[in-house]
């Protein structure tokens, strides 16, 4: 690998873009930010381990190669390709051009966690507890999710579920499409599994688990969308 990293990020002067050096033990320069007029591209130049924060999406400047070596951090959503829309604001939102507007051909990537310590239906969420995972007006969403479960014992329990969920032209049009599969892999808790389902009311993909009487689990869970509009 060469001795430096060149990142390459389009976007505007509005920002946040925010470079680190913290390899200063084998690179001593300190990063260079060129460019970043709007629509143009942003040119970084420095050494192991920069960390990126603020949403930036990866346009490559096809004059210029790009090296990642070592670590590179973004905090917040990492945007790929063309076309997205990152109406969720999960992990990683990818594209690769759209039919008519952003978002209406993409991939996403989010995670979801709960803690539980009683008995009763849980519905995981983002860190914030506010936000859902509300489909846009005439959208189809295939998800799959990956569940663990932890209780503070170290009993330990994991489910995939897979499924189609679709929705018209407002929330009391939102439906589960052909049932959902739903595989436990692992049961220590005995919680038998977890539930997914369509609200209807602000037409969003609810996924649920059960806890346990005095009992707390921690609760994470790794969903991916395809969406199309």
């Amino acid at each position: 690998m060469p001795d430096v990293v060149e990142i390459i990020i389009s976007g505007n002067d509005a920002g946040p873009i925010q470079i680190i050096e913290a390899d200063q033990f084998n690179h001593n320069s300190l990063p260079d930010l060129q460019g970043g007029t709007g629509g143009q591209y942003y040119h970084l130049t420095s050494g192991q381990y920069n960390f990126v924060t603020g949403i930036f999406q990866d346009q490559i400047d096809p004059t210029n190669n790009v090296f990642f070596e070592k670590n590179v951090s973004v905090t917040g959503t990492l945007l790929l390709g063309s076309g997205t829309d990152n109406y969720l604001s999960g992990i990683r939102t990818a594209a690769d051009g759209s039919f008519s507007q952003a978002g209406d051909a993409q991939y996403s990537e989010f995670i979801l966690k709960r803690e539980t310590t009683t008995t009763g239906t849980y519905e995981l969420a983002f860190p914030n507890q506010i936000k859902k995972l509300t489909l846009p007006n005439n959208t189809s969403w295939f998800f799959k999710v990956r569940v663990i479960g932890r209780s503070t014992a170290g009993a330990t329990s994991t489910f995939n579920a897979e499924g189609t969920i679709k929705k018209g032209i407002s929330a009391g049009f939102t439906q589960i499409v052909g049932g959902t599969i739903v595989n436990g892999v692992t049961d220590e808790l005995a919680v038998g599994g977890m539930l997914i389902d369509a609200d209807t009311t602000y037409g969003y993909l609810k996924i649920s688990v059960l806890g346990l009487a005095a009992t707390t689990i921690h609760w994470v869970a790794f969903l991916d969308l395809i969406q199309v509009k």
